[in-house]
């Protein structure tokens, strides 16, 4: 009796592809730590409100708080693309790609930590904010290894719920590549990108969650900062 070829799913997680998730996640985490604290300074000592009665342009402000923190991250990231394209990790992978996606995070992440300095009113909340995105870290990073790269639990609706984080999108991007590339399987290009006899979870799916993120994230900044008291 004959039987179709069944093409080899390449998926599961490994110690080495967790750190590196962990590790790509957090960089932004710890890069832009101090200017949110520096936020929180001047809205709590109101040298922002007193700015803006000055006649300082509030767009202005953020403006410049982002390509502040986009401007290090861009180059902290750059070096990352091409460490793991040509290096360890995601070795064979397009360095385009790969670059794309960490951009996408960075602004994704950083939207994400806008909107939620919108309800921290104290300098002291920047060690908070430190700490509850470095235990979402923590707990995305578990459940993509036992969820989204498990052969017997996995789950694409689950998976896309849990890219609504940008820290998990980019997590799952890098433990999924990791662990493919680990077992023989060729790196993240235009011809796999949606690829779901090779992976588990493509490298198209975080990619499109995190774009999606960044437009979300923004929306959601750009109303509470509005309708909250500063």
């Amino acid at each position: 009796e004959r039987t179709l070829p069944i093409p080899e799913t390449t998926s599961g997680s490994s110690t080495n592809s967790f750190i590196v998730g962990m590790i790509v996640a957090l960089t932004i985490v710890i890069s832009t730590m101090p200017d949110m604290e520096k936020i929180f300074e001047e809205k709590e000592n109101h040298i922002t409100t007193l700015s803006l009665l000055m006649g300082m342009k509030e767009w202005i402000y953020w403006l410049t708080n982002f390509l502040s923190q986009f401007s290090i991250n861009f180059v902290f990231y750059f070096i990352f693309a091409l460490c793991y394209s040509f290096g360890y990790g995601l070795k064979g992978s397009n360095f385009g790609i790969v670059l794309l996606a960490f951009v996408l995070y960075v602004i994704s992440e950083i939207m994400f930590q806008f909107f939620l300095s919108t309800f921290f009113k104290m300098a002291s909340s920047g060690r908070s904010l430190t700490v509850i995105l470095i235990v979402i870290a923590l707990l995305f990073g578990i459940l993509h290894m036992f969820v989204s790269l498990s052969d017997d639990n996995h789950n694409t609706i689950a998976t896309s719920v849990f890219c609504i984080f940008p820290i998990s999108a980019i997590e799952v991007f890098m433990m999924q590549g990791c662990a493919a590339i680990a077992s023989g399987s060729p790196g993240f290009n235009s011809n796999n990108l949606y690829n779901l006899d090779l992976y588990y979870v493509p490298p198209a799916l975080p990619m499109f969650w995190m774009a999606v993120d960044a437009v979300f994230y923004f929306l959601l900044f750009a109303f509470f900062n509005a309708v909250l008291p500063r």
